[in-house]
């Protein structure tokens, strides 16, 4: 087959753009009101598809802010005229939809409808239903896209996981790759540990009392400092996480790692919950009055991130 009577198929959440649309519709909405956690597990008692539609449905996401991968983007308005391009997402309709209008290279878009959720082995049946297998070439970038790269004709990998692209060889012909970097950066930017001195002031009574020599002093201080620190990184993380869209906004806050899609959200939700853990971890072996202190300060920056 030739190329120009191949579709083109590219994934959306993590190809396209460096960020997930369900995550980010629904910490919008949990910005607005942290009581629609309970909303989305009636939600998702109904099914993935059906958890996408609602939190689609009440959220407000800019798809013109959204952190698109420049290089894929490039790559495929490049493909103008040339060949069918179809944008194929496990995201709800109401939402790729909005991306497809915005992007304007699509000719067509295959996505969840509030019933069926498009991904993994429904996407491979849908694509193949439609263009035959080994009758596409898909663009993707996680473990899930493993089962439509098995009947793609060739395969497009971006940001793959370790491991990821010597099992897409094993399945098609792999076409190109497109490489994200600068992972650890990223997350030394999401710590913030440039603001840790600020927790410096721990050590301020110590001194003013005279009893940095007094046996132990000096090491209560050093665990309380770094008790503080990780709690402090763990509500950025969060408040990050819950700003996204105002970050976008502006000129220097849209570079945050999380923002500009250089951390998936995924790594966010999972540290700061760690973060925190840590933090309450170390705090342990200090007297029960610092960590009442730690806990008030944890609920007043969570009180800052939400109001």
């Amino acid at each position: 087959m030739q190329d120009q009577d191949v579709p083109l198929c590219v994934d959306l959440d993590g190809t396209l753009i460096r960020t997930d649309l369900l995550v980010e519709s629904a910490l919008a909405l949990l910005r607005r009101n942290p009581l629609y956690l309970f909303c989305f597990i009636v939600w998702l008692g109904r099914g993935r598809a059906h958890l996408k539609r609602e939190i689609a449905a009440r959220s407000r996401v800019d798809v013109s802010r959204l952190p698109y991968d420049g290089d894929v983007l490039d790559w495929l308005r490049a493909a103008a005229g040339t060949r069918p391009r179809i944008l194929c997402t496990a995201a709800d309709r109401r939402l790729a939809e909005a991306v497809a209008a915005h992007v304007g290279a699509f000719d067509a878009t295959l996505a969840s409808d509030g019933v069926s959720n498009l991904g993994g082995a429904r996407k491979r049946d849908a694509l193949c239903a439609r263009y035959g297998s080994g009758g596409f070439d898909y663009a993707g970038n996680a473990y899930a896209d493993l089962h439509v790269w098995r009947h793609a004709r060739r395969a497009i990998v971006v940001d793959p996981a370790p491991g990821l692209l010597r099992r897409v060889r094993g399945l098609c012909e792999l076409e190109r790759v497109f490489v994200r970097g600068g992972r650890w950066r990223a997350w030394l930017d999401a710590l913030r540990l440039h603001q840790w001195p600020k927790n410096a002031l721990v050590f301020v009574p110590m001194f003013a009392a005279h009893v940095m020599f007094v046996p132990g002093a000096m090491m209560s201080a050093l665990v309380a400092f770094l008790a503080f620190c990780l709690c402090a990184s763990a509500a950025y993380l969060l408040n990050d996480l819950l700003d996204l869209d105002a970050d976008r906004r502006h000129p220097r806050k849209r570079q945050r790692p999380f923002a500009s899609g250089r951390l998936p959200l995924g790594a966010g939700l999972a540290g700061a919950p760690l973060l925190t853990l840590a933090a309450f971890a170390v705090a342990s072996v200090l007297p029960p009055r610092f960590v009442l202190v730690l806990l008030a300060y944890g609920v007043t920056t969570l009180a800052y991130s939400l109001v």
